[in-house]
């Protein structure tokens, strides 16, 4: 006698919900006014009809994709969030949490807070970074100062750097001016003059000193 192999129907679509992959959520369409709003999740934001420059965009979400136009005020709390920008970019960027992804043309005033966040622009006036193994990229940023340690930062043109911590990394093509307090720093200048103040131990210091 052959025994029979085919499955139950119950027992086939319990199968094929297992396979089947879960649908994917798409990107709400926020419109953005001169005030402020909150985005709880991914979304598209774009400016409502009639406003050149949004007010301010508070994201507070975990996970979130989010795509923005020209914002006075972009604050990001929360971990593993993906924002974009795709105007000329932000006056002002907040970012608390971990983890957080940001790619803009221009971040005027970033200040982040956390661990292990990834931001690049192309210009900046200052930014400021509290935490550790964070990722930074300027084409051209005028004052730095980081607090934390195995922080990676990279610009083309920079007037000031001042670092506190252990192991962070800071690379500039030029830099007017580095005041560098820790151990077991990095710190490499490519091109020009620097003015060095310089306390702890094992630092390495690669610059035309002033």
């Amino acid at each position: 006698m052959r025994l029979s192999h085919q499955a139950s129907p119950a027992l086939t679509l319990v199968l094929v919900a297992l396979v089947l992959p879960a649908p994917s959520v798409a990107a709400q369409q926020v419109e953005c006014y001169s005030g402020s709003i909150t985005v709880t999740g991914s979304a598209d934001v774009v400016p409502a009809p009639g406003v050149e420059l949004c007010g301010g965009v508070v994201v507070v979400a975990d996970g979130a994709t989010v795509t923005l136009p020209d914002v006075t005020l972009v604050e990001v709390q929360g971990s593993g969030n993906h924002v974009t920008g795709y105007g000329d970019g932000f006056w002002r960027m907040e970012i608390v949490g971990d983890d957080t992804v940001v790619r803009a043309r221009r971040i005027t005033g970033l200040y982040v807070t956390g661990d292990g966040h990834d931001v690049e622009a192309t210009w900046g006036a200052y930014a400021g970074l509290k935490g550790d193994g964070n990722r930074l990229r300027y084409d051209e940023l005028r004052g730095l100062q980081v607090w934390g340690d195995k922080n990676d930062v990279v610009t083309s043109a920079s007037r000031s750097a001042r670092l506190q911590g252990h192991q962070n990394r800071s690379v500039h093509r030029t830099l007017k001016f580095l005041s560098l307090t820790g151990n077991r720093n990095f710190v490499k200048v490519r091109q020009g003059r620097t003015t060095v103040s310089q306390r702890g131990r094992n630092n390495t210091v690669l610059v035309r000193r002033r």
